[in-house]
């Protein structure tokens, strides 16, 4: 006696694909190689395989998963190539995904790399794959040291990332070379982990480091590196190491600093910045040491903490003057001010240890205007920006 199924339907949205069924319907693959057909032929068209990401996304192995792809590619379904640059090194790996079974020439299917990969003709040589089965070992084939690699080997999202770089006003711009091929090995590993956008944010976030008159530089280590230095340290990470206080012994590089945005990377990077008043971050200081602890040997962050956070003091009592309702002197005088931010410190730490970085946390701007009306020390306040 055969089982009864009940199936349901949901109404169609953003999950829902039209498939050919060639495949499901086909009695010789397996059905861990049916899924994998049907999920290759639902991605977008700039997608790429990635062994590790295939296996991540179910509880088969990557073994599992690659013994799938070859069924697939020993059944005609994919057509493995090999794309090797103008000495025939091999430098990639390329798939096509068919909806049944098809065998092209080499020919057609270079045609068709030409077409969709924007490939140099001129500069690659292609290859189909004979093999039925791929080892792990040769599916990561490194890059020749000494051959200068297409920027078009490379899918869109690289190319667009670092023509991005290259179009950015203050970075190092790369030619052909083998530091390029660096770069862009390292580029194409990082845009596997991250968005694009957030890969662009954070040259953007670089790009604007380079123009801060504060960027700490050594002799040996001006911190205006390339590509393949923004994704590992360099020297410029030999040259930090040397610091008394090492503000990236914990960053892996550059791209980890800007990652944390602009604020946080200047904080971390710039050297102490220029302060317009001195004698309401002496006092800010003064009080951290009697309220808080004594800072014996503040790193430049702490010191561009206190400079910042005497900045948000002076916009604050701008912004907010004729909200407040405390004494007309310390209205005027941003160093008898200082107190209030100590104040409302001691009632929402929460137990943290305390830093002078908190005074200049998202979560302090939020917060502090609400508390000074709380406390009836103003009528009602406005929010000061970041500076």
């Amino acid at each position: 006696m055969s089982d009864l199924f009940i199936i349901t339907k949901d109404k169609e949205g953003e999950y829902y694909r039209t498939i050919n069924l060639t495949a499901l319907l086909d009695s010789e693959l397996s059905w861990k190689a049916k899924g994998l057909h049907d999920y290759i032929r639902t991605r977008p068209s700039d997608w790429e395989l990635y062994y590790n990401d295939l296996s991540n996304r179910s509880t088969d192995g990557e073994a599992s998963v690659r013994a799938g792809i070859n069924e697939l590619v020993n059944k005609d379904y994919l057509t493995r190539i090999q794309i090797g640059n103008e000495k025939k090194q091999i430098i990639k790996w390329a798939y096509i995904s068919f909806q049944r079974p098809t065998k092209l020439n080499k020919e057609d299917i270079k045609e068709l790399l030409l077409e969709n990969l924007n490939i140099d003709n001129k500069r690659v040589s292609i290859n189909i794959d004979s093999k039925k089965e791929i080892s792990s070992k040769e599916d990561k084939i490194p890059l020749e040291s000494n051959s200068v690699l297409s920027i078009s080997i490379f899918n869109k999202r690289v190319q667009n990332a670092f023509s991005h770089w290259q179009g950015l006003s203050n970075t190092v711009t790369h030619g052909e070379s083998k530091v390029r091929n660096e770069a862009l090995k390292d580029l194409d590993y990082y845009i596997k982990k991250h968005s694009p956008k957030t890969i662009k944010q954070a040259m953007n976030v670089y790009n604007t480091l380079l123009t801060n008159p504060f960027i700490m530089t050594t002799k040996n280590a001006p911190f205006k590196v390339g590509l393949n230095e923004f994704f590992k340290w360099g020297y410029s990470k030999n040259s930090l190491s040397k610091w008394k206080d090492n503000p990236v012994a914990n960053i892996k590089s550059w791209f980890d600093v800007c990652l944390l945005g602009i604020e946080e990377a200047e904080r971390i990077m710039t050297k102490i910045s220029k302060d317009d008043n001195p004698k309401v971050t002496k006092k800010l200081k003064k009080e951290f040491n009697i309220r808080i602890e004594k800072i014996k040997n503040p790193e430049p962050r702490d010191e561009n903490a206190f400079i910042s956070t005497s900045r948000y003091i002076i916009e604050f009592l701008k912004v907010n003057n004729k909200y407040l309702r405390i004494d007309a002197v310390e209205k005027r005088n941003p160093v008898l001010f200082v107190p209030y931010l100590y104040d409302y410190l001691a009632e929402n730490n929460n137990g943290n240890k305390q830093h002078p970085g908190w005074f200049t946390n998202d979560y302090f701007y939020d917060n502090f205007p609400v508390w000074m009306v709380k406390k009836g020390h103003m009528i009602e306040s406005r929010k000061v920006k970041r500076r």
